[in-house]
């Protein structure tokens, strides 16, 4: 199985050798497994690149920026983050309008989410 999908060196198993390996994990708990994603191996080249995306101080600023955010919108109430939200609170707090029903519908509709 090391190199079954391996874009440059061929696997040596028979089909029904991996069919026996993938076989060991249960239908329940392939079930509970929503996104299976195949991770190919890194060239040469990749291996030494500079990685990409935003550097962590870039993120950390925006985290920042967010959380005093949370705390001005929850000043007036015992607590300063989203995570802190009881359940039931969100309903509480948050009106519920058209406009963003709509907004939800066309992004579930064009995004292709799920609830």
């Amino acid at each position: 199985m090391e190199y079954w999908g391996h874009p440059c060196i061929e696997c040596r198993c028979t089909r029904s050798q991996r069919q026996k390996y993938v076989a060991k994990m249960s239908g329940p708990i392939w079930d509970r497994i929503d996104l299976r994603v195949w991770v190919p191996p890194l060239s040469d080249e990749e291996v030494f690149s500079p990685p990409s995306g935003e550097p962590s101080a870039v993120i950390r600023a925006r985290v920042l920026a967010a959380q005093v955010l949370q705390e001005q919108r929850y000043s007036s109430l015992p607590l300063s983050r989203n995570a802190e939200l009881r359940p039931g609170m969100f309903d509480e707090l948050c009106e519920e309008t058209e406009g963003a029903r709509e907004a939800l519908l066309v992004a579930k509709h064009q995004l292709g989410l799920s609830l």
